[in-house]
């Protein structure tokens, strides 16, 4: 039965593996990442927004350069995803942070709702197999995309046990046995204990396919979409917003039933950055050429620093190359990095090649719904990149890949 002692469980889970359930975290490798859940870049922003209003008193010895961020940056804009802590930032809050357990609680609640409404569309029954769903919402936490590929090929009427195999098996998830085996564990366990009081679990309105929606369906212009975990927020001109919710692996329906919504092209371009080839271009792929398949794959909180930790994963390397070669910050993961530099080409299908320039960055939507990938074009038809699950980076060709992706685009730094 999914209950309050089922959130706690779930809650306990989570923030085992993620952070040895320690409310006091804080993570200085990455872009802004807190709280015992880990909560990332636009989340973690919200999260300190709701301290600061339901909470204002604990809100003791941050410094000015974190308020005035938080005051000028809305929590859902996407500039968070490149925004660090600094360590004048981050042990005051640390701090705060224990002080707010049960904001941090409430929060994790929040995300459950969402997590379990992703659950149920995909036919896993909360009551009847709540163990399988709390699974589910751990890998979902990690990475929806590969939690729903999961889900696609165990099946949704899957056990617990059945799942854990199937994540053993994902190309990914695997890479973090200790995390999936430790998560299996507490959960069969049942044992919640650690986990202060939580609110009761409310509903969580589901789109109604009958066509009854339940509040004032949006239409409009749109002003630009921003990426909140896994959920798109879609910003319209009339200032009223749009939430998209995963009900498949990358497939997003909307919140509200009848929505209409106005087709744009949501990705801007940095116009500053230059459209033209250099000597630049070449330092980056013989940068990338002398470490052919020396760092392992993995996802995990020093993947920024392949040089020191021999580990990195797509997003990352390209990172670290740009920075080391070129002193360029292209951001620190897919996310961000597909927004910036000169747009080359984008679409689907096909790609004409001749448009490319050495140290071009392509990026791939597999499965249609965000960008799942980026490589580096390193010349005569070929990328250079780092893929996983063994060592890499390697070399690959690139017109079979732009034949299968649901969609590219090509970006251009230097």
């Amino acid at each position: 039965m999914y209950d309050v002692e089922a959130q706690k469980l779930a809650i306990k889970t989570i923030g085992t593996v993620e952070s040895g359930l320690n409310y006091r975290a804080v993570n200085y490798t990455d872009p802004i990442t807190i709280g015992f859940m880990q909560w990332f870049g636009t989340r973690a922003a919200g999260l300190l927004g709701r301290i600061r209003t339901e909470n204002a008193a604990s809100w003791v010895g941050i410094p000015a350069s974190l308020t005035t961020d938080l005051d000028s940056h809305p929590a859902a804009d996407s500039w968070w995803t490149d925004r660090y802590l600094t360590s004048a930032e981050g042990e005051p809050l640390r701090e705060v942070l224990n002080n707010n357990k049960a904001i941090q609680n409430a929060q994790a609640i929040s995300d459950l709702d969402a997590y379990k409404t992703t659950a149920t569309r995909q036919g896993i029954d909360a009551e009847n197999n709540t163990p399988a769903m709390l699974f589910f919402f751990v890998m979902y936490h990690q990475s929806p995309r590969r939690a729903l590929g999961v889900i696609a090929s165990a099946g949704p009427q899957s056990d617990i046990d059945r799942l854990y195999s199937v994540c053993m098996n994902e190309p990914v998830l695997s890479q973090y046995r200790t995390r999936y085996t430790t998560a299996r564990d507490i959960i069969k366990s049942g044992d919640n204990s650690g986990i202060g009081d939580v609110p009761d679990p409310t509903p969580v309105p589901v789109p109604d396919p009958g066509g009854n929606p339940t509040v004032t369906p949006v239409s409009g212009s749109i002003a630009y979409i921003v990426q909140v975990a896994d959920q798109l927020h879609i910003h319209f001109k009339s200032g009223q917003i749009l939430t998209a919710l995963p009900s498949g692996p990358n497939r997003f329906l909307p919140s509200v039933d009848g929505a209409v919504v106005v087709s744009v092209d949501p990705l801007p371009t940095d116009p500053t950055a230059p459209p033209t080839d250099s000597a630049t271009g070449q330092k980056l792929v013989d940068w990338m050429m002398s470490r052919l398949d020396r760092y392992a794959y993995s996802q995990g909180a020093s993947r920024l620093a392949p040089e020191q930790n021999m580990y990195t994963d797509c997003s990352a390397l390209v990172h670290y190359c740009y920075k080391e070669v070129t002193g360029i910050e292209i951001g620190t993961n897919t996310l961000t990095q597909y927004v910036k530099g000169a747009d080359i080409a984008h679409g689907s299908g096909t790609l004409d090649e001749s448009l490319l320039k050495l140290g071009d960055l392509i990026f791939f939507d597999w499965n249609g719904g965000r960008v799942d990938h980026v490589d580096m074009y390193k010349g005569n038809g070929e990328t250079v990149g780092h893929g996983g699950p063994g060592n890499g980076p390697d070399v690959k060709t690139l017109a079979p890949r732009i034949a299968a992706a649901t969609k590219y685009w090509v970006r251009r730094h230097v």
